[in-house]
């Protein structure tokens, strides 16, 4: 059996026809390519812990607050930022699996050029392919929710109410506009900016109540939507990446309006320095349907693959260049074969040459009789 040096040898020598099938002409991925990713730094961060969560839910009387506050609500935002995480996860992992027991099909033993020509092709097709199904699914389930008018309990999309006067339970509704020019009750992607509001309330008949709201300190990059799902993924980390905006959200979420109580841990923002292929003001959007992946790490091996491929033997065609003997040998032996042929034909030509004298001396005898 030829090692890997001795076909890579041979391969570099350009040989005709150079063939060395392989003792396994299929071989699982799993045998020579391994993929693990680093994830976004949010997904181990403290805004997914229950710390952070617990903090913002405070005494979870959400009705007391502005629909753009992010107080009570925002444990919402937070706890489904964590389940996209761990479901991230989990997806990568069942793909990487599910790739690992695929098949590298190929008959004959390859050179390295072509190995990683071919597997980068195979890794980048299950990359993309991983990351378009996942966000193809997250598209669906977003269309189905605005498309079947789902009412958000927050007070996100739709205006609802429910009044006991007549001694009726009814459920008045009205979609919400968080801009003049958009409307939650057409359209899904509609946001207005999100922070820490003081709140007031007067009623409107059947008991809808309208809430007057002053913004008190803005968040960078919450922006609200019409509901729990399109705010996060209208929104960006932008915060989350400053201290001094962490801390003052603490500050403003404890001491304005209807206050909730200090968190009981400090919380500490993302590291800016860390090398992100996303940036600070990416949508969250677009994070997730990367499945939050900074980085795939992929390892290849040829030689773990020659290991398996295990060809028995190597076949090549081999012209050698005629030698001076050679030659020689060649042109007396064409020249005694001319010979031999020769002698043939002269003898031959005798005996015709013979055969036609014969002939017209015959002709002669017989007109002079």
């Amino acid at each position: 059996m030829p090692s890997q040096s001795q076909y890579e040898n041979l391969y570099a020598s350009n040989l005709n026809g150079l063939q060395c099938p392989c003792s396994r002409i299929s071989v699982p991925y799993k045998e020579f390519i391994i993929i693990n990713s680093t994830f976004h730094q949010v997904c181990t961060s403290d805004f997914v812990k229950d710390v952070w969560l617990n903090f913002l839910y405070g005494y979870g009387l959400w009705f007391y607050q502005s629909r753009y506050d992010i107080r009570v609500r925002g444990a919402a935002y937070f706890e489904l930022l964590s389940a996209l995480c761990s479901t991230s996860q989990i997806t990568i992992t069942n793909a990487v699996n599910q790739f690992a027991e695929e098949t590298f099909v190929s008959a004959q033993a390859i050179s390295q050029t072509n190995f990683f020509v071919q597997t980068d092709v195979i890794i980048r097709q299950f990359q993309t392919s991983t990351t378009s199904e996942f966000s193809r699914t997250l598209q669906l389930i977003r269309d189905i929710t605005h498309g079947n008018t789902f009412i958000s309990s927050f007070y996100l999309n739709w205006q609802w109410w429910v009044s006991d006067e007549s001694g009726n339970s009814t459920l008045p509704t009205r979609a919400i506009s968080p801009t003049n020019n958009c409307s939650c009750g057409t359209r899904s992607d509609c946001v207005k900016s999100g922070g820490i509001y003081t709140v007031g309330y007067n009623f409107e008949p059947y008991g809808i109540p309208n809430i007057n709201s002053t913004q008190m300190f803005a968040m960078p990059g919450f922006n609200v939507g019409c509901s729990s799902v399109e705010t996060l993924f209208q929104s960006t980390f932008e915060c989350l990446y400053n201290q001094t905006c962490i801390d003052q959200l603490q500050m403003f979420a404890t001491t304005i309006g209807f206050v909730i109580p200090a968190a009981t841990d400090y919380t500490m923002a993302m590291n800016s320095t860390f090398v992100s292929r996303f940036q600070p003001n990416t949508t969250i959007v677009d994070i997730v349907n990367e499945l939050f992946i900074e980085q795939w790490e992929v390892n290849v091996s040829y030689s773990k693959f020659y290991e398996q491929c295990a060809p028995m033997y190597c076949s090549y065609t081999f012209e050698k260049s005629p030698t001076f003997i050679y030659i020689v040998t060649r042109t007396i032996g064409i020249y005694g074969g001319l010979t031999v042929a020769l002698r043939y034909i002269s003898l031959y030509m005798i005996q015709l040459g013979s055969y036609i004298e014969n002939r017209c001396r015959n002709n002669r005898v017989t007109s002079l009789t």
